[in-house]
């Protein structure tokens, strides 16, 4: 379908349909059981998993122009046949899982870019980030999905919070076995302060100086503020204000200011000076 033009006013309603659109084709792929049919369909529907949250904003941010080098990367991450599957795991019952993976490993990818990264250096960002939540596979969606916050010390919440952990043993027991994508997805809710879970670390696994965990951490609570699909307790604030929630939240201590200012600055379309 060619892209049309639309008023800026209408630009949202275009947006929901348009998600609406790909959630269909996305949940006939992964009906179909074919890696290959998941691959092409994944591959076509990138460029416009970020319609909704850019239609949010005032303005576009620089960083989405380059949605051609980030769906290049993200694609290369799915000839991985581990990610393919674990992605058709994800899908069961909930279509947003597998499209929140990809907002949140671009996400990565502007950072990457920020920073002029290498292609290798990158790779376990993306992967780390498309592949975090694998672990919510057999999480009841009355959980992922509660209109209200879960109780401190329930079952409900420690389940919740051990997704981490669960998906990165889910994909090494799938066959992948990069130590530095495992910890990425190990360590996507662990906060610099040590008031993340599971396992309240304060400090991140790196690469060549890069926080994989935080990296992805940053970009997959963008990704839970930003969009509309949110629980009631939680509004949706666009990419701008959650951007200003986590300047806040860096400033706290719960995460390395270097690293959300490169992610904002990759959103931006900075590039390090």
């Amino acid at each position: 379908i060619p892209r049309l033009y639309c008023r800026g006013e209408y630009r949202h309603d275009v947006a929901e349909l348009t998600q609406k659109g790909f959630y269909g084709q996305l949940g006939h792929a992964f009906a179909s059981g074919d890696l290959e049919a998941i691959h092409g369909t994944m591959t076509e529907i990138m460029p416009d998993v970020f319609v909704e949250l850019t239609s949010k904003d005032q303005h576009d941010h620089g960083g989405f122009d380059a949605l051609h080098s980030i769906v290049d990367l993200l694609t290369s991450c799915l000839k991985d046949r581990t990610a393919l599957q674990s992605l058709a795991t994800m899908e069961d019952g909930n279509l947003s899982l597998p499209i929140h993976g990809c907002r949140v490993a671009a996400y990565a990818a502007m950072f990457a870019n920020y920073h002029g990264l290498s292609r290798d250096d990158t790779h376990p960002l993306c992967m780390a980030g498309l592949l975090a939540d694998v672990g919510k596979v057999d999480i009841p969606e009355s959980i992922i999905l509660a209109e209200s916050r879960l109780e401190d010390g329930s079952d409900e919440l420690a389940r919740l919070q051990a997704h981490p952990v669960i998906g990165a043993g889910i994909l090494y027991a799938g066959g992948l076995d990069d130590m530095f994508t495992l910890a990425g997805v190990r360590e996507h809710h662990e906060r610099q302060d040590g008031s993340g879970y599971p396992q309240g670390l304060t400090n991140f696994t790196a690469r060549n100086g890069v926080k994989i965990g935080e990296v992805v951490a940053i970009g997959d609570c963008i990704d839970l503020l930003a969009p509309d699909a949110r629980p009631a307790y939680r509004p949706a604030v666009g990419i701008d204000g959650a951007l200003v929630t986590l300047d806040a939240e860096a400033g706290q201590g719960l995460f390395d200011p270097q690293v959300h200012g490169a992610i904002v600055q990759g959103i931006n379309g900075k590039i390090e000076p």
